[in-house]
């Protein structure tokens, strides 16, 4: 290839490089929501919003939520050195500490907001000792 050919050809590869880029840039700005593009939130929000993939809503940084599927309470925050902010999840603990020796580990009504959906460490009933009466 002659050196006109190969400086046409380079041009016009990154013509077609440069509009690609512009193009791809124009899609970045939009988050997709549902796979189907019927909700856009712009990248600019997510700076100062989190987006929760259950509520299918975004919030701003240091509020809170309830989750409706699960008990926890969800916190949108921002890490130090950060600008996208985060998600963070409060669940609750599954009677970790509880001695299951004198205690049980009881499940808690459905239907309540964290923290009392969560399960509490309970005493074991006394077992009641069979009074054998003799005559």
């Amino acid at each position: 290839m002659s050196k006109p050919t190969v400086c046409i050809f380079l041009t016009a590869a990154f013509f077609f490089l440069s509009a690609a880029a512009l193009l791809q840039h124009d899609s970045e700005n939009v988050l997709e929501v549902d796979g189907f593009r019927n909700e856009e939130t712009k990248e600019d929000d997510l700076l100062n919003k989190c987006y929760d993939e259950e509520t299918k809503s975004t919030y701003k940084v240091d509020s809170n939520w309830l989750s409706n599927e699960k008990c926890e309470r969800r916190i949108c925050t921002r890490q130090r050195d950060s600008k996208t902010p985060i998600i963070k999840t409060m669940k609750c603990e599954q009677c970790t500490t509880c001695d299951l020796s004198t205690n049980v580990c009881e499940p808690v009504k459905v239907g309540v907001n964290y923290p009392k959906c969560c399960p509490l460490c309970l005493p074991k009933p006394l077992k009641k000792k069979k009074i054998i009466k003799k005559y």
